[in-house]
């Protein structure tokens, strides 16, 4: 069995950078954080940030570029996608992990060019031209038990 599934909900950590390839097709790169926080043994609170690199495609990268900004909120279902290169000064080979965006959803209702309310989130799934409103809720916690390995 294969799968290869990733949801990410954090924060764009850097203006989105979007390019076109030589057949016209759109892409964007961006970053998101997110914040993990918890309280250790001792009583201390903690908090712990993952930064995670994304690219999206199509429709989803000129959406994702016009409606979101450096530091708003997002949610995204991506695919894990391992980069490898050749560096030029080592000539050694290098590598990367970063995720392909599949979807995503709009988080809290203050996104630029808009001002719906923060209780509605906007789903945009990448290739798909249909925009639907769904409240806000949060993914599905998951049970140990539900895993299949």
């Amino acid at each position: 069995m294969n799968l290869n599934k990733c949801f990410f909900g954090g924060n764009i950590t850097r203006d989105i950078e979007i390019k076109s390839t030589q057949s016209g097709k759109s892409v964007a790169k961006f970053g998101i954080a997110i914040n993990n926080k918890w309280v250790g043994q001792d009583g201390e609170k903690r908090e712990e940030t993952t930064f995670v690199d994304l690219e999206a495609w199509g429709k989803a990268a000129e959406n994702i570029a016009r409606f979101f900004s450096k530091g708003k909120p997002i949610f995204v279902e991506a695919r894990a996608k391992m980069d490898e290169w050749q560096d030029k000064e080592t000539g050694q080979k290098r590598s990367k992990m970063k995720f392909v965006v599949e979807s995503f959803q709009f988080c809290g209702g203050d996104r630029k060019d808009d001002g719906k309310a923060s209780g509605e989130i906007e789903v945009k799934p990448s290739g798909v031209g249909r925009t639907s409103r769904k409240p806000i809720a949060e993914p599905p916690a998951m049970n140990p038990d539900d895993i299949p390995f």
